[in-house]
């Protein structure tokens, strides 16, 4: 006779080994590198005949050499220009190349802020906490009040927050 093992319900599940996102080594890092940088001419495309665009249903993709990259980075526009890559004709989006993406985030690495901001626990009442933004945190994330927020534990030590659009 063979036995199943039994889970215990949603909600009840004991969080001794919580799931955890595997750290890389940063010799993994390099080898995903090169091979990014060994295979930069792929077309994801290629052959594909009329692609949509996965953000609104009535676009479709069409090839262009002249996209741009624009951001705020630490007070100051940051504009990566003739990157290319795939622009909708019905919303206007872009999808980068490998090779504008590889640049991408060459400069984005480059221009990140290194310290990061510093923001404090305290207690609102009532046995809640919250956590007071720095003004320019506020200002470089474009928080505005009554913004969700989706806040994902890494670690005992780290978090990813990031704003819910929608």
């Amino acid at each position: 006779m063979e036995t199943t093992k039994r889970w215990p319900l949603p909600g009840k599940m004991p969080l001794r080994n919580p799931p955890r996102i595997p750290r890389v080594s940063r010799q993994r890092l390099r080898e995903i590198r090169r091979w990014l940088e060994r295979n930069a001419d792929f077309d994801r495309f290629a052959g594909a005949k009329g692609p949509r665009c996965p953000w609104c249903p009535s676009g479709g993709l069409h090839r262009s050499d002249d996209l741009t990259a624009e951001w705020v980075g630490d007070g100051e526009r940051i504009l990566l220009m003739n990157l290319k890559g795939y622009r909708c004709d019905g919303c206007g989006r872009s999808l980068y190349d490998r090779r504008s993406e590889l640049a991408i985030g060459d400069m984005l690495v480059a221009t990140r802020q290194r310290n990061g901001y510093t923001a404090t626990v305290s207690s609102l009442g009532g046995g809640k906490l919250g956590i007071y933004l720095p003004k320019e945190a506020i200002k470089a994330l474009r928080f505005a009040k009554y913004d969700e927020l989706r806040i994902v534990p890494l670690s005992r030590t780290r978090a990813f927050v990031e704003k819910v659009e929608g």
